[in-house]
């Protein structure tokens, strides 16, 4: 028996039996001392988060009624921040004709358009300067068809190159018909004309409150609460909105807003409001 062992062992097939140690025996200790720091590391960073999280998130009971701003201050850390971090500020713009149409820009006087009660007339297109520089946004607005359509325009990089969309009445009631109509002005030349029926249920003689989701290459409009169309172009990348009149359409617009997209995570947790509690 010592020979056969003897004989396995020198032919390489069995090990010596003093020289075998447990794997994890040859391994150098210190080797497990980074991973435990990089865990420790980690642990302590999802906390930090929680904390935020939980501070910012408004607890049970009554809400504040303030609107949180996001937004960063014009110097210090605040200006540093903000050409560094994407998507910084939320846009909010609302325009309800108070002041006029200072801020309305256009081709010749704005003397075609009218202000009456509590809205406007457009009459030759105009644009809404503060929202020229946008590209993606929500555009609101309230409006009434008093002959004929209402009409407007989205991606307005200029008073030559916008999509333009309009509600056309064919007729009135007691048995509306009404259509959408869209179409694309490159260079100041219309193309790509597009007109679809309206469904009777968002019909209204009084008021259409008309709804336009614009981002990237998609735009979705909806007119009291129902979408009605939804397509895509690639040509017009930003641009603001607008409002005009063709030859024999008559339109008082109430009020108009655009909003861009909600803040992101960077921008909440580093808007100047972060450190106000939610009940204040």
């Amino acid at each position: 028996m010592v020979r056969s062992a003897r004989a396995l062992r020198d032919a390489g097939e069995l090990e010596p039996i003093g020289l075998w140690l447990p794997a994890k025996d040859l391994e150098d200790p210190k080797r497990g001392r980074p991973s435990s720091r990089s865990g420790a590391l980690a642990a302590a960073l999802i906390c930090v988060l929680m904390l935020v999280l939980l501070w910012v998130i408004p607890k049970d009971g009554p809400t504040a009624k303030a609107v949180i701003n996001y937004t960063l201050p014009n110097s210090g850390i605040g200006s540093s921040l903000r050409s560094t971090l994407p998507g910084w500020q939320m846009v909010r713009l609302r325009d309800d004709f108070d002041s006029g149409l200072r801020d309305w820009v256009g081709a010749g006087s704005a003397l075609d358009w009218t202000r009456e009660g509590n809205g406007v007339r457009p009459g030759r297109l105009r644009l809404w300067a503060p929202s020229l520089k946008l590209a993606d946004y929500q555009f609101e607005f309230e409006g009434q068809i008093e002959q004929k359509a209402m009409s407007w325009t989205f991606r307005s990089g200029d008073l030559g190159n916008y999509y333009a969309t309009k509600i056309s009445v064919a007729s009135p009631a007691p048995a509306p018909r009404a259509a959408i109509v869209r179409y694309v002005v490159l260079g100041g030349k219309e193309c790509d004309r597009i007109e679809l029926p309206l469904p009777p249920t968002v019909l209204d003689e009084r008021v259409y409150h008309v709804k336009v989701n614009v981002k990237g290459a998609y735009f979705v409009t909806s007119v009291n609460g129902q979408v009605v169309d939804s397509w895509s172009d690639r040509r017009l990348t930003h641009g603001g909105v607008g409002f005009f009149a063709d030859k024999g359409e008559v339109a008082a617009i109430r009020w108009v807003s655009v909003n861009t997209a909600a803040p992101g995570f960077f921008s909440r947790l580093f808007a100047s409001t972060l450190f106000v509690p939610p009940s204040l």
